[in-house]
């Protein structure tokens, strides 16, 4: 059953992937924000 253990890990951490992204995206609007104040 390795098969089954990659690809769910491949599936965290592209959900890793994706939850990381929008924090990144979240946190340079806000500093974009701050900055322009």
């Amino acid at each position: 059953m390795p098969e089954i253990e990659t690809s769910r890990l491949i599936y965290l951490i592209l959900l890793l992937l994706m939850v990381a992204g929008w924090f990144y995206m979240q946190n340079r609007q806000g500093l974009n924000k701050s900055l322009q104040q």
